[in-house]
């Protein structure tokens, strides 16, 4: 449709694509739609430097300097079909590849590992009432899921260069070509978490899963923001800390299923877990949609209960890298393996 000029919310797209030179945009096409519920931070800031000079009763003029960066988020409903949503989660873990078909059926799995960096950075644009905001260049910086009311949700958060509103390359043809994958809502109760001892010869998806009334999973990657002469905004971020990638739970109370995990805080004994959700949907005949986020080392960092009416417990976990590939696991930094209809390499 036409670029909308109301502010209803329903009638705004937004979408992302992989580019290849930082501060060049490439144009959105069909398959790049985001479905989202919230955009923060797609503002334009510039510095500006107040002409407080000597022997000026008023202000005389100032000056503007470099753009601010971007920092942009986006949250909204996590999916099975990712969508373009898969590629910023797969250029922030830095390892795709072309997914493997399940049997002779319409369900592929993708696998998403972590490399040394990420995988590079996107262009990002989305309708306002009258307007088409783009950020040219968007390195991926985080990527969380929760719960709320129910429902899986997600918080994708990048570094970009800036916002403009008189892109040559995404305009109203771009936008109007956009086409959102189908949603596959996910569901908590289609959740499964799983959480054994690191260095224990056993599968940590053949456990009996953990009964829990809450998670949250975050990645990150720090990077960061300098300018350089000859450009009013970033350079193309790089990173500047160790990643973190953590895991948390929360248990509906406290119990003697989880009350040895204070003895394993204390004694800092390592742990691997894999948390998955899976669908009652079929993505293929016999493959049903599924999403799984495997640590293959994680040290708990809290373990304290709550002392209240119902004494509830949670913990706290930061992954590590494990020195061998554990038993059940294909990796020894956290990956995640999806399963779903999407037939390419998220990072094509």
């Amino acid at each position: 449709m036409a670029t909308p000029t109301g502010p209803q919310l329903s009638n705004k797209a937004a979408g992302l694509k992989k580019a290849t030179t930082w501060g060049t945009a490439v144009a959105l096409g069909a398959s790049d739609e985001i479905l989202f519920k919230k955009i923060s931070g797609l503002k334009s800031k510039r510095k500006y430097v107040p002409g407080d000079h000597a022997d000026s009763p008023f202000r005389p003029a100032g000056v503007f300097t470099d753009f601010e960066p971007v920092d942009l988020g986006i949250s909204g409903d996590l999916s099975y079909e990712l969508g373009a949503l898969g590629r910023h989660l797969a250029l922030l873990m830095g390892t795709a590849g072309a997914p493997t078909q399940q049997g002779a059926t319409t369900a592929f799995k993708h696998v998403l590992t972590w490399a040394d960096y990420g995988a590079g950075f996107y262009t990002f644009a989305a309708e306002l009432p009258g307007k088409i905001y783009e950020v040219p260049s968007v390195v991926p910086t985080e990527f969380s899921i929760k719960v709320e009311n129910g429902v899986i949700t997600f918080d994708a958060k990048g570094r970009g260069d800036v916002c403009k509103d008189d892109s040559a390359v995404n305009a109203a043809a771009q936008m109007d070509a956009l086409t959102p994958a189908a949603f596959v809502p996910m569901i908590f109760k289609e959740g499964a978490f799983y959480l054994n001892g690191a260095d224990e010869a056993v599968d940590v998806l053949t456990t009996t899963p953990l009964v829990t009334t809450g998670f949250d999973v975050a990645i990150k990657r720090s990077v960061d923001g300098e300018h350089a002469a000859g450009s009013a905004s970033i350079i193309k971020p790089e990173e500047n800390d160790f990643p973190a990638v953590s895991l948390k739970l929360q248990f509906p109370r406290f119990a003697t299923a989880n009350a040895g995990f204070l003895a394993k805080h204390a004694a800092g004994t390592p742990q691997k877990a894999a948390v998955q959700f899976t669908s009652p949907l079929e993505a293929g005949t016999g493959f049903y949609y599924s999403l799984t986020i495997y640590f293959p080392r994680l040290v708990i960092t809290d373990a304290d209960p709550s002392l209240d009416k119902i004494i509830k417990h949670g913990l706290e976990l930061v992954a590590e890298q494990a020195a061998s590939i554990p038993t059940g696991m294909d990796a020894a930094r956290p990956y995640i393996e999806i399963i779903n209809k999407q037939e390419t390499d998220y990072l094509a």
